[in-house]
């Protein structure tokens, strides 16, 4: 489907927009979106002095909050990169995760490539967050999974990329 001709500007949400968010730097989910024209909503943790993100406070936005921001519409895009200190397999794990077993970890990545919200509400489920910086990684990752599947009864063909969520 060509959005463009059918006369729709596509909507973007950019999750933890970073640089991408600040207008002198070219980098992030938002660079491509924001070249092009598109309609770009963005979200930051802890927004700095320099980026003006549409949104601050992660965990409270909700899909109400964009679709408001899109007036009434959903994004045709939603792009997450929630920070990966302490939260993904590329930090320093064993020190941040209880209970990481082969076992665990195999669950935890075929609920992952499921999108299997409930798996990660689930504290009884998956390896245990042992630090707060894997405490708000999951909590973080649980917003986006809830905006991302409140988003979808919205626009089911809404395209979701999030990366350093393991």
């Amino acid at each position: 489907r060509n959005l463009i001709e059918e006369g729709v500007t596509p909507r973007a949400f950019d999750a933890y927009a970073g640089a991408g968010g600040d207008p002198n730097v070219l980098g992030g989910w938002s660079q491509g979106p924001q070249e092009r024209g598109r309609d770009v909503a963005t979200l930051e943790i802890d927004p700095q002095g320099w980026y003006k993100p549409t949104f601050a406070d992660s965990l409270k936005v909700t899909a109400d909050d964009i679709l408001e921001h899109f007036g009434g519409e959903a994004p045709h895009l939603y792009c997450a990169s929630p920070p990966c200190e302490g939260f993904s397999i590329a930090g320093a794990i064993s020190a941040n995760w209880d209970d990481w077993s082969d076992e665990k970890k195999e669950a935890f990545n075929r609920a992952r490539r499921r999108g299997d919200k409930r798996f990660f509400d689930d504290p009884s489920v998956g390896p245990t967050p042992a630090s707060d910086k894997a405490k708000l990684g999951r909590e973080l990752l649980l917003a986006d999974l809830q905006r991302i599947a409140d988003l979808r009864e919205v626009n089911p063909d809404m395209l979701v990329f999030i990366e350093n969520p393991t």
